[in-house]
């Protein structure tokens, strides 16, 4: 009868093994679906007013059933499911659904197990099976003399002997025999386990006794190649029995592999999805040839050994990853041909293999002799955030795991870039102040050269007009009215962009441009310079400043003149002139500049930075000719750093010593008296109105802190209780803050959890503010103790009637009623009895009332499973807070 009378194991194995944590798999295992069975005893599904029967299971996943209409040969409808739920609806339906048609397969299927599990008359049974019908559905019904012939037939069926099966896919097991009764009168089950009708049927038989021993688990990790072969250990002796189960990632179920009951190595159809399973020789150990990615997961091989000590059972747990080799990898270019300065990413792309993966990236210039490595990445992505001339070159990826590495075939980026600004190179090579010089009637070569890719072509103007186009520009026996500026132009016609370089080319001629004068301060700020320039020319110019109100002359020179005031002696607003002569001028030029002082006065202020590490003293006071000096000084009149025109500012270390301290800028200018402006730095400085508070539990709490005095400025930081930042949990904590003050709420304060001290902290560069406020939550008085006065059962024991009374005095708010189970009638798996089991007595207590108001006393409950005997205690409540249950009862009938 099944593997184990065929192996002609040991009694003792037998009854060890079926008491051992044992897993058993076999095909064909599926779980009920509905509570309709046809008369072979197949199973159906109802869905959407349609019955479907099994049809088979899907080979991809076993978990998945294929189901088709019951009328087949009018339908083409079929659906898959998993776990009970319809994941797939394939073709439709030619005829319209009927519930009435599930009624009364749901009827006739309630029939038969009524008369295999009960031996109450026949009409007992059918009134027990119609009595929840819906009406709409009687008149679909069997008539009374068809349902009895449906219960005799049942019931004869299960006297009559089984006859001899044919095989064991067709073997059928009655009820009776599928439990053993020794001579004591106990009961205990024969039948552990049955994998259901099939090709590849499993049948265990075996007594219940005690394990006599604990069992072994043993883990490990094995690592193995897609297409070569891999070694999966089960122990160091061959066992007894054994079963080599499968898990994929992320899922708990196992599925089997491979079993061995005494009789050989049994492979189930799931092992082809591994690769080329086998058992090696002499051993339990799994060998997989040619092995395939599927075959990664947690493999289990549950072995038993019949010893002379008795029976032990190992688990061996094998987690095998399965590696695959990098295939040789391919590299793009998001631009093979990119600009400088611009952004490019090369990707090095691998069709398979498994990671962690390194990317090595070498590339070789054009000229180079051999590769170098890019030190950029070394991930897939080389992105060239800023490309130049020196990324190009070919370009290789080399991609390696823990199996091999591969190189790619080579890239060649080529960068666009240029022109660079243009370098002119003159022959005969002469200076003067303004640029170059040339000698009347000498011949001159200009060559032009910018680097640029590709290379650049060159346009020459003269004076803004387009003379030449080429590299090199020859002047021969160059003239006078040749003096002037040359621009050389070079363009790179790719992107089409243009660079260029002017020289002032001088023979004998005016200096370029116009006179320059402005004012500049000297001697320590306190007088000022009068500037004027006009450089070059051929003879150079000469400047005079010029004494508006006599109008005389005061310096004279060449080229470059300076004239020094006193500073007190020079109102603001004092207008200056300067005159310059050349004799190519048929009337002198001049220019003019203004002596200024600065709008308003110097101002101060001081910021942290990085994160209050350090402090930044800044002084201000734009504008005016020449700009004003300003330079900063401590406490005790320490010079901070140099002095700077228009704008100063200073980092400091930050430390509590500078708190009260005061920081002085001062600012110095010639048309001036020395003006100044100051900070002084404060330490946080906090206050609250209330150092204790004290609420009853389930109020909003409301604490404020008050920043007095700080600079620079602070923010307020709340700790709670527990000295955690209130931001992390914004539904307990709301904060209202402004620069001065904080308000912190909490909400629905709770005695357990919200009692202690708060927090709140002011930092700013020079010191810091700790406060702590205290608060106290009271819990409400504890109210009256309840007892229960009435406990029945109303009709059918789903509802329950429920009274109570208080006893003794306290302050009430409401009522919470309570249940769990105290005993449930379960059915025996394959017997017709029932079995009173009590449930744990540590089962939780369920709220099934509440808010229940004061003044009641009394509380009707319905929708209880009538199988189940419920406990029930009732509670008095008093806002949050709860009183003693009560007496734990039953109810009785009414």
């Amino acid at each position: 009868m099944g593997p184990f009378a065929t192996a002609n194991w040991p009694l003792r194995t037998i009854r060890q093994f079926a008491t051992a944590p044992f897993l058993v798999f076999g095909t064909g295992i599926f779980s009920m679906e509905t509570d309709i069975i046809s008369k072979r005893g197949n199973k159906k599904f109802y869905h959407d007013g349609f019955i479907y029967i099994f049809d088979k299971l899907s080979k991809s996943d076993s978990s998945i059933k294929f189901w088709r209409c019951e009328q087949r040969g009018r339908s083409n409808g079929r659906i898959h499911t998993k776990s009970g739920t319809v994941i797939k609806t394939i073709n439709g339906h030619t005829h319209s659904p009927s519930a009435a048609s599930d009624q009364v397969a749901k009827l006739k299927t309630s029939l038969k197990r009524h008369a295999e599990e009960s031996q109450e008359v026949s009409n007992v049974l059918i009134n027990e099976c119609v009595a929840d019908i819906p009406h709409s559905v009687l008149a679909s019904l069997p008539t009374t003399s068809s349902m009895k012939k449906i219960i005799r037939r049942e019931r004869n069926d299960i006297s009559l002997a089984p006859p001899n099966p044919t095989d064991l896919q067709h073997l059928v097991i009655p009820i009776r025999y599928k439990v053993y009764k020794p001579d004591n009168g106990a009961e205990e089950k024969f039948l552990l386990a049955d994998s259901g009708q099939g090709s590849n049927r499993i049948i265990i038989f075996g007594l219940v006794i005690l394990d006599p021993e604990e069992v072994t688990y043993i883990e490990s990790q094995v690592k193995g190649v897609i297409g070569r072969s891999v070694v999966l250990e089960c122990g160091q002796s061959v066992p007894t029995i054994y079963i080599w189960g499968f898990t994929r990632p992320g899922f708990s179920d196992i599925r089997a592999v491979l079993y061995n009951y005494g009789m050989g190595a049994k492979l189930q159809k799931m092992a082809s999805m591994f690769g080329d399973v086998k058992v090696l020789s002499d051993s339990a150990a799994l060998v997989i040839d040619n092995l395939q990615l599927a075959a990664e997961g947690r493999f289990t091989c549950q072995s038993l050994y019949d010893t002379n000590d008795g029976a032990k059972l190992v688990y061996i747990f094998v987690d095998l990853h399965v590696l695959v080799p990098i295939t040789k990898p391919s590299v793009q270019m998001s631009i093979s041909a990119p600009v400088e300065g611009s952004a490019i990413s090369l990707l090095c792309s691998v069709e398979n293999g498994t990671g962690p993966l390194e990317y090595i990236w070498n590339r070789q210039a054009a000229l180079s002799t051999g590769p170098i490595n890019v030190s950029e990445t070394t991930d897939s992505l080389l992105n060239l955030t800023s490309v130049n001339r020196n990324h190009t070159g070919w370009y290789t990826c080399t991609a390696k795991n823990e199996v091999n590495e591969v190189t790619s075939d080579r890239v060649w980026l080529d960068v666009i870039y240029g022109p660079d600004q243009p370098a002119i190179n003159i022959t005969p090579y002469a200076l003067n102040s303004v640029g170059y010089a040339a000698i009347e009637q000498d011949t001159v070569s200009m060559t032009c050269s910018a680097a640029s890719n590709p290379p650049s072509q060159y346009i020459w103007f003269h004076n803004n007009s387009q003379i030449y186009t080429g590299q090199q520009f020859v002047i021969e026996r160059i003239a006078r009215s040749q003096t002037g500026s040359y621009m050389c132009l070079a363009y790179n016609t790719v992107l089409n962009a243009r660079t260029k370089t002017t020289i002032i080319l001088t023979v004998y001629y005016l200096p370029d441009g116009k006179p320059i004068c402005t004012v500049l301060s000297v001697n320590d700020n306190q007088d000022i310079a009068l500037w004027c320039s006009w450089e070059g020319g051929n003879p150079p110019a000469t400047l005079q400043w010029v004494d508006t109100q006599r109008d005389g002359v005061d310096v004279e020179g060449l080229s470059s003149i300076s004239r020094v005031k006193a500073g007190r002696e020079t109102s603001n607003n004092s207008t200056y002139s300067c005159r310059a002569s050349h004799p190519a001028l048929r009337a002198d030029w001049s220019c003019r500049t203004t002596a200024l002082l600065p709008e308003g006065r110097p101002s101060c202020s001081a910021t942290a930075v990085k994160s209050l590490e350090y402090t930044m003293l800044s002084c201000n006071w734009e504008g005016g000719l020449p700009q004003a000096s300003l330079r900063w000084a401590n406490w005790r009149g320490d010079f901070l750093g140099k002095a700077e025109r228009s704008i100063n500012n200073q980092v400091l270390q930050s430390s509590p010593t500078y708190s009260g301290k005061e920081f002085i800028c001062q600012a110095t200018h010639p048309l001036s008296r020395s003006r100044a402006c100051s900070i002084q730095l404060e330490a946080p400085d906090l206050l609250t109105l209330r150092n204790s508070v004290t609420v009853f539990e389930g109020s909003d709490v409301y604490v404020t802190c008050i920043l007095k005095a700080a600079y620079p400025t602070s923010e307020i930081v709340w700790h709670n209780n527990r000295n955690e930042s209130v931001w992390l949990r914004p539904k307990k904590y709301l904060l209202h803050q402004e620069t001065s003050w904080s308000n912190l709420t909490i909400r629905e304060a709770d005695g357990d959890h919200d009692n202690g001290t708060y927090w709140c902290t002011a930092s700013n560069v020079v010191g810091s503010s700790r406060l702590s406020i205290q608060l106290l939550v009271n819990k409400y008085p504890t109210p009256p103790n309840v007892t229960i006065s009435k406990l029945l059962y109303g009709r059918q024991r789903t509802e329950v009637v429920l009274e109570w009374m208080t006893q003794g005095s306290g302050d009430l708010t409401g009522f919470m009623i309570q249940r769990r189970p105290a005993r449930r009638s379960l059915r025996v798996r394959g017997t017709t009895e029932l079995e009173q089991s009590m449930t744990d007595p540590y089962t939780p207590w369920q709220i099934v009332a509440s808010s229940i108001d004061p003044a009641i006393r009394g509380h009707k409950l319905g929708g209880m499973d009538p199988r189940v005997l419920y406990a029930f205690r009732i509670l008095a409540v008093n806002h949050k807070t709860t009183g003693y249950p009560s007496e734990v009862k039953t109810p009785g009938r009414a």
